[in-house]
């Protein structure tokens, strides 16, 4: 008789602490979601984390930090391939002959010139490359980024000249003082805009090389495709000498980048710039950032195109 009700009593107290855990999974779950913004992202968020072992909401960040980042990396790698290998290979990446680029501006107030000078050209290059690649460009609301501001470029200077040593170096190399984003709602359609970028650079006598962060290990869970143009600026008179200016064109999916407040590349650059301003843990950022880039990279693999993960 005994030897039957042991295994009973197993089975009981299995039982029970599966429903202890169901419990304290929830109310782990109610906890965040009590505590996170609207957004359905960082929803989401909420459980992603929990079914990697928890997090806690930093109200002064309005991010949720992971207890576990190493499994949140692993997840991130793992799903980051998956569509890496659908983007496949993109070329030319960055070389030494990239190095000797340079805006032909000498002084900050000459960059924002030269910008402004090739804003409309730079537009219709990016628009047409849109069109011709059934995507979509973003310049932000009313294309209030393809222009970097005077205080943004200046900061971005005055960091610089710390690692170059001189103002005219940072001024030479600023690598997006007009810039602009592509975006695309398949990894298969990269490709083809890496192409048509190529493509129309060579046509206006141009160059590019692209940074494919699909197949990089960046801290914050970062992906996309960069492009560096050095983008010609038409004098006026034919017999006017050239002058180039450095562009950057970002391609992104929907899923990273979508043009709203709620895309993973907006919340994370909010994060980005709350860690600039206040006194927050980098390490922490970092794995807040991570954890929202793979819930994007989770929704889009698991549901949205269902793509196997076996593949």
């Amino acid at each position: 008789m005994f030897q039957l009700i042991k295994p009973i009593i197993f089975v009981f107290i299995s039982f029970q602490l599966s429903i202890l855990s169901i419990n304290t999974y929830s109310e782990e779950l109610v906890d965040l979601l009590e505590q996170v913004n609207d957004y359905d992202i960082d929803k989401q968020a909420a459980f992603n984390v929990i079914e990697s072992g928890g997090g806690v909401y930093y109200h002064e960040m309005e991010a949720i930090v992971p207890l576990y980042p190493e499994i949140i990396h692993q997840e991130w790698l793992e799903y980051r391939s998956i569509i890496a290998k659908e983007i496949g290979t993109v070329s030319p990446l960055f070389s030494k002959e990239h190095m000797t680029w340079q805006n032909s501006a000498q002084s900050s107030d000459e960059l924002l010139r030269d910008a402004k000078k090739v804003s409309l050209f730079f537009l219709d290059f990016c628009e047409k490359i849109a069109t011709d690649t059934d995507s979509n460009t973003y310049f932000g609301p009313d294309n209030d980024y393809l222009l970097k501001s005077k205080s943004s470029l200046l900061r971005k200077i005055k960091k610089d000249v710390k690692r170059l040593g001189t103002e005219s170096k940072a001024i030479s190399i600023m690598p997006d003082s007009i810039r602009g984003s592509i975006i695309t709602d398949s990894p298969l359609n990269i490709a083809r805009i890496v192409a048509e970028i190529k493509e129309a650079a060579n046509e206006i006598n141009g160059k590019v090389f692209f940074h494919n962060y699909w197949e990089e290990e960046k801290q914050s869970g970062y992906v996309g495709v960069h492009a560096k143009i050095l983008f010609p600026i038409k004098g006026i008179n034919s017999d006017e000498e050239t002058r180039y200016i450095i562009a950057e064109l970002q391609i992104h999916l929907d899923c990273i980048m979508d043009g709203t407040p709620e895309s993973v590349k907006e919340r994370t650059h909010v994060l980005y710039e709350s860690l600039r301003s206040e006194n927050h843990d980098p390490v922490f950022m970092s794995n807040a950032s991570k954890l929202l880039f793979l819930t994007a990279l989770k929704k889009y693999v698991s549901n949205e195109h269902q793509i196997s993960i076996n593949e």
